[in-house]
């Protein structure tokens, strides 16, 4: 492995040099090293090039590629029956498309419109008349007042009773700052 990485140096040294021969118009020094540089590695592309201007040789010309069986000549990568397959594809896939589409609308257009949902808000009955209605009416009323007023009591009362809590704390904190007498 040593010896390759030896001789592909010594190549690459070798087109240097040619290289630095040619800046300073010696074409033999540059021949010299273009030549040594191909000894060591026949594919060495700059080297080649470099010995081809030296000498004044035209780059040799890239072999000619292998000419193709008679069977695919005259065509193409793609082929015709393959383009006509293709675009009937596309074809059916569309027209599949449009009849769902056209399925969907008719299908939406044929469905009874639905009726509107019933209001959450119940009407107030309208008392048009003094009568056993409106005294059932009027008990449900004071009933409802009564009871109001129960929780109001009982309110009144919570709220006295956090009231005397409170001023009890109070007091009590004042107590505890003084100092006893002794």
């Amino acid at each position: 492995m040593d010896a390759v990485a030896a001789r592909f140096a010594s190549a690459w040294a070798d087109v240097s040099q040619g290289r630095e021969a040619e800046d300073k118009k010696d074409p033999e020094g540059a021949r010299v090293a273009y030549q040594a540089a191909l000894g060591l590695d026949q594919d060495k592309a700059m080297a080649r090039a470099g010995l081809d201007r030296v000498t004044g040789t035209p780059p040799a010309e890239p072999p000619p590629l292998p000419a193709l069986p008679e069977a695919a000549q005259g065509t193409s990568i793609v082929s015709i029956p393959g383009v006509v397959v293709a675009l009937l594809a596309v074809v059916v896939a569309l027209l599949v498309i449009v009849v769902i589409g056209l399925a969907w609308l008719l299908r939406r257009a044929t469905r009874a419109p639905e009726a509107p949902s019933p209001s959450p808000v119940v009407p107030a009955p309208v008392v048009t008349h003094d009568g056993p209605g409106l005294t059932a009416l009027h008990t449900d009323i004071k009933r409802i007042a009564e009871g109001q007023d129960e929780v109001l009591s009982r309110l009144e009362l919570v709220a006295d009773q956090l009231d005397t809590a409170a001023r009890g704390r109070r007091e009590h904190r004042h107590y505890g700052t003084e100092e006893p007498a002794g």
